[in-house]
């Protein structure tokens, strides 16, 4: 996908000025000028900075160009599955995987995103249920980070 250069310069000023205006609610540091709203001020001021160069240049080929070029691809059913089922899969999973837990709902996506992509079944059971295994003993075990166990509560290590 093509998005004209005016198109993306808006985007990327509208996030410098959210990001600005944001970090007006951080606290002050006392006895210290520089807070912490000072970085994330110097970044929101870099895109808002790469936001009006994109814009102008965009503005230069206004009338030539469209505002969004679709892919080729996108046309392919299979592909364009794909393409949506990822985010669809982080929203459901943010969604589920409280009551459902984390192994489950993990190997049912990864699974699903597998198929979708044309990995053949047997495989794709494989690598789904390995590697949500291994992504959550990597997560859990050794970053320490509380994945959900959900219906699988009973058997959590």
């Amino acid at each position: 996908m093509k998005i004209h250069d005016t198109l993306s310069g808006a985007l990327i000023a509208a996030l410098g000025i959210t990001i600005l205006v944001h970090v007006q609610s951080f606290p002050p540091m006392p006895g210290q000028k520089v807070g912490p709203a000072m970085f994330p001020g110097l970044l929101a001021a870099g895109l808002l900075i790469s936001a009006f160069f994109v814009i102008r240049r965009g503005m230069k080929t206004l009338r030539n160009d469209a505002w969004v070029e679709w892919p080729e691809w996108l046309r392919h059913k299979r592909i364009a599955l794909g393409f949506a089922l990822i985010p669809v899969t982080l929203v459901v999973y943010a969604l589920v995987s409280e009551a459902l837990g984390f192994l489950p709902t993990a190997a049912a996506f990864l699974y699903a995103l597998f198929w979708v992509f044309g990995v053949r079944p047997r495989m794709a059971l494989i690598v789904a249920l390995g590697g949500s295994l291994g992504i959550h003993y990597v997560f859990y075990k050794l970053l320490k980070v509380p994945l959900p166990w959900g219906i699988l509560k009973t058997y959590a290590w």
